[in-house]
């Protein structure tokens, strides 16, 4: 299986919050357990390995690891 990438801007600290589409797509699609490791982009250069944390229908993330790529001045 390769891998999955998740997308979110809800980053606070070592927190992930998903949108409710989102959510819903971890959950119902791709059946997503407590505790499973997932990556996030969160679209400003940002790359996270997370494990999710399912409390009741919402699901977030905690941030394992951390890559940042700056962006070269143009």
């Amino acid at each position: 299986m390769g891998v999955h990438y998740f997308y979110s801007e809800k980053i606070c600290g070592d927190n992930i919050d998903f949108s409710p589409e989102e959510a819903r797509h971890l959950n119902k699609s791709l059946r997503v357990r407590d505790g499973d490791l997932i990556h996030v982009l969160d679209g400003q250069g940002g790359r996270y390995r997370a494990k999710v944390m399912i409390r009741g229908r919402e699901i977030a993330a905690r941030i394992i690891e951390s890559q940042v790529q700056l962006k070269s001045p143009h």
